[in-house]
């Protein structure tokens, strides 16, 4: 087979909250497509490059220098290499990246200077209402994920304050505004995309892994793919607050979460 040729570089450039830890966990275990993980994210920058013994891109070292040492520690044995790239950190690295010497303008330029030869596996959920009211979550109790086999958490005591509804319409609509911006960002790079959206990762979760690992350069990739190694964490009362905060704003019927007409409404709308 061709699968011990694959050598792709790739970047995992997600919103946060759409499967991309799933998607990375499984290209990780193939063994075959380097070792994706948070290393441009904010707060792991630092310590990566305590790891690599490199000085950090956040506190004036070379972010070229960063991602050669990342490449250099992380690449599979077949040469691959892929990271994760939060949307949140992309103003970062671009501003660590144009401080370079000889580093072009503009914030797709510096993508393709930084990253050449670089495909894009674009994380996204079609579900933007669920993101944010994930995101507000994972903030407010600082728990991002569970391992497939841990027991979940026990409920806290009492009914604890469901996010405010202005939060989460404002979240939602910086979300749909990242998912425009960013997919123009990586056209004007030039940079090949693949997407891979949550609602179809989830629900034939062999197909996408597969496609996504062809994309990269395993053309006879096929199963059986690694299982995921992370459990949902919403639950009966994420859907309950979903619900009131459609019946609320009237939802967004872009993201299949609208608010359901009345009998009155159904009954005195035009054909």
């Amino acid at each position: 087979g061709q699968t011990g040729a694959v050598a792709c570089s790739y970047l995992i450039v997600t919103s946060g909250r759409t499967g991309s830890s799933l998607l990375a966990h499984a290209l990780a275990r193939t063994g075959v497509h380097g070792t994706p993980d948070e290393h441009l994210a904010v707060p792991d920058v630092d310590a990566w490059a305590e790891r690599l013994d490199v000085a950090s891109p956040l506190t004036g070292g070379s972010m070229r220098t960063y991602l050669d040492a990342l490449r250099a520690a992380t690449a599979t044995p077949n040469g691959a290499f892929g990271t994760k790239l939060h949307t949140a950190a992309l103003a970062t690295v671009t501003r660590a990246l144009a401080r370079e010497p000889g580093a072009p303008e503009g914030s797709a330029a510096l993508l393709r200077w930084a990253f050449p030869d670089t495909a894009v596996v674009w994380s996204r959920r079609h579900d933007r209402v669920r993101v944010a009211f994930s995101l507000w979550q994972a903030r407010a109790t600082e728990a991002w994920a569970r391992p497939a086999d841990a027991p979940r958490a026990p409920a806290p005591d009492g009914d604890p304050a469901p996010p405010p509804h202005d939060e989460i319409s404002e979240l939602h609509r910086l979300l749909h505004v990242t998912d425009v911006s960013v997919r123009a960002l990586l056209d004007r790079a030039g940079m090949p995309v693949h997407e891979v959206v949550y609602e179809d990762l989830v629900a034939r979760w062999d197909d996408e892994v597969l496609a996504t690992r062809r994309f990269l350069g395993e053309h006879d990739a096929r199963g059986p793919v690694p299982p995921p190694t992370l459990a949902r964490q919403s639950g009966d009362r994420t859907d309950a607050l979903v619900e009131r905060w459609v019946a609320a704003t009237g939802g967004c019927p872009a993201c299949g979460q609208a608010a359901r007409p009345t009998g009155a409404d159904v009954l005195t709308s035009p054909p």
